[in-house]
């Protein structure tokens, strides 16, 4: 994934002649309220959202446990940026051409409202069984309470991993993912996983599934990968 980010960030600074363009790079955790939940990833602290502002302000951002700083040039950027910090840009400079839109991570009571729409669009595709990868509180208790039993979900955070979090237990993410991928007939994905090194596999052992990724992280790679995204209630 790095690879392929480096050289989809090259093609687009050389096609559109944004290399000199200034990005100012550092963490802009949203505010979320803790009425009904307070154990998001942002709220607990083990993640942080990175924000990457073009020079025209245009926002992108990624999930990461490892925030860097930086202000200069997109193409000085590419040299030397981590992963997550390309995924932050490539969001941004994909919005700023017009080819993404919703990349700003939604604040407030929102979670819980993005997860009431999703039990919506659930509920008219019908699954038998749902499974996530990543541990999302909002949606995890939304599920709960309209699908019952039928949930299936694994995370990778220690802290997470069995225990029952709303009625559901977390299994294991490195063990069990193809578990969730042989039970579950939809699965729904956190965009995360182009940041923590587990999108390829994924998508391999989800070949004949039907996966959905959600969040902003992963705004610009949907698009480049032809990946279906849920995330209405982002900016």
């Amino acid at each position: 994934m790095d690879e392929f980010i480096r050289r989809k960030l090259d093609r687009i600074l050389s096609l559109f002649g944004m290399g000199s363009m200034e990005v100012h790079l550092s963490v802009k955790n949203p505010s979320l309220s803790t009425d009904e939940i307070e154990d998001y990833p942002l709220i607990k602290g083990r993640e942080m959202l990175l924000r990457a502002t073009l020079a025209d302000g245009t926002m992108g951002e990624c999930f990461t446990d490892k925030p860097m700083n930086f202000e200069g040039a997109l193409e000085d950027l590419l040299e030397i940026g981590t992963l997550p910090s390309l995924i932050a840009v490539l969001n941004a400079i994909m919005r700023h051409r017009g080819l993404i839109e919703k990349t700003i991570h939604c604040t407030g009571d929102k979670p819980r409202e993005c997860s009431r729409l999703l039990c919506d669009y659930l509920r008219i595709i019908e699954p038998e069984k749902i499974g996530l990868i990543g541990f999302q509180p909002a949606f995890i208790k939304s599920l709960k309470e309209t699908f019952d039993g039928d949930i299936i979900c694994t995370d990778l955070n220690p802290e997470n991993v069995n225990k029952t979090k709303y009625g559901v237990k977390i299994l294991d993410g490195r063990k069990y993912n193809e578990r969730v991928m042989e039970k579950a007939d939809i699965i729904l994905v956190t965009g995360s996983t182009i940041a923590n090194g587990t999108f390829d596999e994924i998508m391999e052992m989800g070949a004949n599934k039907r996966l959905i990724f959600y969040g902003t992280t992963i705004a610009g790679i949907a698009a480049l990968k032809g990946v279906e995204r849920f995330c209405p209630l982002a900016e």
